[in-house]
């Protein structure tokens, strides 16, 4: 619904003319591209399309890596075969054990280019949002990491999370403690 909004508004703005197709998900502009919105939980609403690009917004929220793939089998349209097809990925990083951070992060697909920007790259940022991105610092680390800087958080569901590195009064080069009670 955002994207579809976000586009709507950016076409009215610049006075770019449109066909809507509320039922069906559809914009359709004027050269004959069309621009398609679908929702990703169910796969079997992608298998059949031909699809030249994809932009994909909030891609954090898509949970299995298999979804991925399977939108990328979609881009091979005819204009994919004489150009090339994209699949643009918007996310707010989440922790490193998502698929997103494994396989564009850790161990990068190929032909694949990640771009990473926050909001000081953004000149229309307003004062108001910049003060309470910055207050995160003190309040919520891992989410300033995460919202403000735009960088991957830690591995989830840690039961400790703030601990640092000492000398041991012993002697011991190292002392690590640990428990696990079996269950969450």
């Amino acid at each position: 619904i955002t994207a579809w909004l976000e586009i709507r508004n950016v076409l009215i703005k610049y006075n770019i003319p449109y066909e809507e197709n509320k039922s069906e998900g559809l914009i359709t502009l004027t050269n004959g591209s069309t621009i398609m919105f679908k929702s990703l939980d169910d796969l079997r609403k992608i298998r059949s399309m031909n699809l030249d690009y994809i932009y994909c917004e909030q891609m954090e929220e898509v949970r299995d890596f298999k979804v991925f793939q399977e939108l990328d089998a979609r881009i091979r349209s005819e204009v994919m075969q004489k150009d090339y097809g994209q699949f643009m990925m918007v996310v707010t990083p989440e922790t490193q054990g998502h698929w997103i951070y494994e396989n564009f992060h850790r161990n990068p697909m190929p032909d694949s280019k990640v771009i990473h920007f926050h909001y000081t790259s953004n000149p229309f940022v307003d004062e108001d949002y910049i003060r309470r991105a910055e207050e995160l610092k003190n309040r919520d680390y891992d989410s300033y990491i995460k919202l403000t800087l735009g960088k991957w958080g830690k591995v989830g569901n840690i039961v400790y999370e703030n601990w640092d590195i000492r000398e041991s009064p012993r002697g011991y080069e190292y002392f690590v403690a640990g428990m696990d009670f079996g269950y969450n």
